[in-house]
């Protein structure tokens, strides 16, 4: 769902800038923003102008079930960094580091180029996965807020609420943390391996805490 939710915004972007996503993006936030290494590709990531082939980080396919191929074409343990991303386009096609990560959730956060303060808070609204309704997080509350493509939770460990997102695609999946209070950014990326997602996002929360700590 989400990904067809991505593919149609896509669409209406070129229908009413009259320009490919990929141009509109470049130019609106990774321009904008300074995001100096980061990437748009409509076909293979190396295949980009400028890029440095040997700093792409290598991707493989992982199977959890034995037997099950979600992909025929895609063999167990296939390095994919290679292949196109004209596939999934503007659900997932970006290609960037961390650094550039955290200049962009910066930007959704607080007001200047990217976003007025009305917009953040348009965008940090959440409602309940359960209810459909709008969910204000505070103390007790252990379920998760959606907004515009941000999911929050009140963590006790901090008292207050976090912000959060991930995504994944050609074997890797992307995690970055913010905290508004701090204002600290932690951002991951790994090899995709859904039996590892929760043990891994377990470990970032408890560095992420660390970290907060220290600023205090």
């Amino acid at each position: 769902m989400q990904f067809a939710a991505y593919t149609l915004l896509g669409q209406f972007i070129k229908k009413v800038t009259h320009h490919d996503p990929e141009f509109e993006v470049e130019q609106r936030i990774f321009k904008k923003l300074g995001m100096n290494h980061s990437y748009f590709p409509k076909d293979k990531l190396y295949m980009v102008p400028g890029i440095d082939q040997y700093a792409i980080v290598n991707t493989y396919s992982y199977y959890p079930k034995k037997g099950f191929k979600q992909y025929p074409f895609i063999h167990e343990g296939e390095e994919l960094s290679r292949w196109s991303m004209s596939w999934v386009n503007v659900a997932g096609a970006i290609a960037s580091t961390p650094g550039d990560i955290n200049i962009y959730v910066h930007a959704l956060y607080n007001p200047g180029p990217l976003l007025n303060s009305s917009q953040i808070e348009e965008l940090t609204k959440t409602i309940s996965k359960l209810s459909g309704q709008p969910l204000v997080l505070k103390k007790g509350i252990k379920e998760f807020g959606f907004g515009f493509s941000v999911v929050a939770f009140y963590w006790p460990k901090v008292n207050h609420v976090i912000y959060m997102y991930n995504g994944s695609t050609n074997g890797g999946t992307f995690n970055y943390m913010y905290d508004p209070a701090s204002q600290l950014y932690l951002s991951y990326a790994v090899n995709v391996n859904p039996a590892a997602d929760i043990v891994n996002f377990n470990n970032s929360l408890a560095l992420f805490a660390d970290l907060i700590e220290q600023c205090k």
